[in-house]
């Protein structure tokens, strides 16, 4: 019988593997260890198995096996998981019919493969060679962008006309309702008509993780003054721009090999940054950094540097994400572009001075205090600037180590006194920059682990085969014989935790130590647990007890019960 493609997957991948190449795991004894990505922790709490194949956290309970740690780390859908780690293991999907999809597409799938087919529309007409698309080339190669950038990017070119996709995308086969879905059509205001989204525009598409088009950026060419540089497209069923970050396909394994990302604001200066040799560059897709496209990233470094325009938006915003970086726990630092021009202008004088600026960024902190000298020059004026945009960032920071030297870093730069800086600070309440449902999603994550009952981890020892073969069957069968074969089976397939989280559980709190010496205490401390209650039991019986031949009885077997719990 052949076996099915979740099956063929899990058979040629492994687990760690798989977890290792979206985070750093250590080896921990038989299993390993890493910090959880998905809830924000300093102590290490989450553990993969390569014996069971799956994962848990003691910290969030998350678990699962590969398919849902993927699953739950992108933020796909079942199927594309499916195809992401089918890919990865060479295994094929051809009309596997999956929760009863079948050959039917579903909508995502549907408007995913429009996109796709608009993004080879635009990439041809930037490649036809006509006059239009050759002055567009010329542009592109004269903004610095090379050719080989160009394709693998795919960025293409959607003409002046109204219909272009509509007709282009038609003649492929789509119907209109598809291309409305897709963001890449709309209906007149009266809805007798539909025309093109995109007209005289440069497109960059935009990817999931997993390198699927899901939506496209369009840069004007010919700039009037009259519409704005860049459209994009609507949100859509797999569009979310508050999501999405701009190359984060591409990025993502070297922001975990260097463990640090750095941010930008367009799409030019992220193939740019990419082109030069900086790849693990992200931007954020029509939209300022938000909360979810940081804890995305913060899944892979808790470390960024923002590299936003040197003019005053440029500088706010890169302070605005800043603080909300650092709300976050991240480590933030922001790279000082000179002044008027953004990442694509010093990337395209030199790749190696857009490197050099990107290892002199300063701690974010630090550039905020920088600003506030420079700004405020008049007596009276620091003091009130330094409270205002500076104690609000220092109170954010989490380590009291960290905290302190910026204190006395503030104290230097600005000739204030350390102990108003210190007074100040202390007054200052973090609510001003952070909601109560903030303070609440961002902090760490403390949840106790499961109290375990003896039974339960003596359990979870049995089922997790953690003892040497020679003691197993030994342990198994006085359990057994102690609480019944009943009690024992209720216990692990019935009982408050799955096997795995039994397992996981049982074997965290006793890493280290001999576990046959553990399962024998764990006897021993079940076997009194059982005589004391008996004890108390007889007690009450002597109570009630009317036949003194029952009385005897009685009494003979409490001193034989006390005898047993004095020899163990």
């Amino acid at each position: 019988m052949t076996s099915s493609p979740v099956e063929q997957i899990k058979d040629r991948l492994d687990v760690v593997e798989v977890l290792g190449s979206y985070i750093k795991l250590d080896k921990a004894g038989r299993n390993y260890k890493a910090r959880c990505p998905f809830h924000n922790e300093k102590t290490p709490s989450f553990i993969v198995s390569p014996e069971r194949q799956s994962f848990y956290c003691f910290g969030c309970q998350a678990k699962g096996d590969m398919f849902e740690f993927v699953q739950k780390f992108e933020g796909l859908d079942f199927r594309e998981t499916l195809k992401l780690l089918a890919e990865k293991a060479g295994v094929e999907l051809k009309n596997y019919d999956n929760h009863a999809h079948g050959e039917e597409k579903n909508r995502k799938e549907k408007i995913i493969e429009v996109l796709d087919a608009a993004t080879t529309l635009y990439e041809n007409l930037l490649a036809s060679g006509n006059r239009v698309s050759t002055e567009i080339m010329r542009y592109l190669e004269a903004r610095g962008i090379k050719k080989e950038t160009i394709k693998k990017w795919r960025i293409g070119w959607a003409p002046e006309g109204w219909r272009t996709a509509l007709t282009g995308l038609g003649e492929m086969g789509f119907k209109e309702k598809e291309l409305l879905e897709a963001g890449l059509i709309k209906k007149t205001e009266d809805g007798s008509k539909t025309y093109d989204v995109f007209r005289g525009r440069i497109m960059f598409p935009i990817f999931d993780p997993s390198g699927e088009v899901i939506a496209f950026s369009g840069r004007i060419y010919n700039d009037l003054g009259n519409s704005p540089k860049y459209v994009n497209t609507p949100e859509t069923l797999v569009f979310k721009k508050s999501d999405v970050l701009y190359g984060l396909h591409e990025a993502k394994s070297e922001i975990r090999r260097l463990d640090y990302t750095v941010l930008v604001e367009g799409q030019v200066d992220l193939v740019l940054s990419h082109q030069a040799g900086v790849r693990n560059t992200v931007a954020s897709s029509g939209t300022a950094l938000t909360e979810s496209h940081l804890k995305r990233i913060q899944k892979l470094s808790n470390r960024c540097i923002i590299a936003y325009d040197s003019d005053p938006a440029g500088r706010s915003a890169a302070k605005r994400s800043g603080e909300l970086a650092l709300s976050l726990g991240m480590e933030v630092k922001i790279a000082s572009l000179p002044d008027g021009e953004d990442p694509g202008d010093v990337i395209l004088k030199s790749g190696d001075k857009w490197k050099e600026l990107l290892k002199s960024s300063v701690n974010l902190v630090e550039f905020v205090i920088d600003e506030a000298v420079r700004k405020n020059k008049k007596i009276g004026e620091l003091p009130r600037e330094f409270n205002k945009s500076v104690i609000p960032l220092l109170s954010l920071i989490q380590s009291e180590m960290a905290r302190s030297e910026f204190v006395t870093l503030s104290a230097r730069k600005t000739g204030l006194p350390e102990s108003s800086i210190l007074g100040d600070l202390k007054k200052f309440s973090s609510k001003a920059l952070l909601s109560n449902n903030e303070r609440e999603q961002n902090k760490e994550t403390s949840v106790e682990p499961f109290v375990l009952t003896p039974e339960e981890m003596l359990a979870g020892i049995i089922v997790g085969s953690l003892l040497p073969e020679k003691n197993q069957e030994e342990i198994r069968e006085r359990f057994k014989e102690m609480l019944g074969e009943e009690f024992f089976r209720e216990l692990v397939e019935n009982s408050r935790f799955d096997k795995d989280t039994l397992i996981f559980e049982t074997e965290a709190r006793f890493d280290g130590f001999d576990i046959s010496e553990v399962a024998q205490e764990l006897l021993t401390r079940i076997e009194k647990s059982i005589l004391l209650r008996r004890l108390s039991g007889l007690g009450r019986e002597l109570d009630n007890v009317e036949s003194d031949s029952e009385r005897d009885k009685l009494k003979e077997e409490a001193l034989s019960v006390s005898k047993r719990l004095s020899n163990i």
